[in-house]
């Protein structure tokens, strides 16, 4: 019996792993039906197999998770990437789209007010300023604007007047690239006054009195 016991005991760690013939399955089978000892060390075999295999397990799991929350750390990383990448380039996209329509649009609007200004002989001899006063003249239907401007380093006002009946035919008042009435005037506003001549008389000269005013442009409401 001891005999067979060493030999039992020797194939005990195969018979577990199921790696032993049935020929060889048969004889530790018998044998442990009579020989409490083997049952015992087999009993213990299967324990420490058991926790070890726990233990294993654990740590396998323990590894899959730090594999899996790395994996979802770098999704993440990819995925916030992408979307800034995204966001730049549509950024890119509409702010340049929107500056070249801009100045499409800008360039549009000056080549249509120089063509408009050449086609009526509105030669562009142009000076800026500001509105200083609009006031009756005392004629009928005839209006002053002072304008208020810089010349040399020093401030000058220069004035014309403007015949009502004349507006839209000889005299243009123009906002935002559109014909304006004359009421859309208003002191203040900054301006552009096109194709003047500054009037001058032998016997009582007026150095401050324009004529030949063709248009005027509002450039920025007060």
């Amino acid at each position: 019996m001891k005999e067979n016991c060493k030999i039992v005991q020797d194939l005990l760690p195969n018979y577990i792993e199921k790696l032993t013939s049935k020929e060889t399955n048969l004889f530790i089978e018998n044998h442990l039906k009579e020989c409490h000892e083997c049952n015992e060390i087999l009993d213990n075999m299967q324990k420490t197999l058991k926790v070890k295999g726990q233990k294993s397990d654990g740590r396998e799991v323990k590894y899959i998770k730090k594999v899996r929350n790395k994996i979802k750390l770098l999704e993440a990383i990819i995925v916030i990437v992408l979307a800034i990448s995204l966001g730049v380039a549509i950024y890119y996209c509409y702010y340049f789209q929107d500056y070249s329509k801009r100045l499409e649009e800008r360039m549009t609007e000056v080549g249509t007010q120089m063509y408009e200004v050449l086609s009526e002989n509105m030669y562009p001899n142009t000076f800026y300023g500001t509105i200083e006063k609009i006031e009756n003249t005392g004629i009928i239907n005839n209006m002053r604007v002072t304008i208020k401007t810089e010349k040399e380093n020093s401030e000058q006002e220069l004035y014309f007047d403007v015949n009502m009946e004349n507006i839209g035919n000889n005299f243009k008042i123009r906002m935002n690239n559109e014909e304006v009435s004359f009421a859309q005037l208003k002191v203040g506003q900054t301006v552009a006054v096109y194709n003047y001549k500054l009037l001058v008389y032998e016997e009582n000269p007026e150095p401050n009195c324009l004529k030949n005013v063709k248009m005027i442009d509002i450039l920025k409401d007060k």
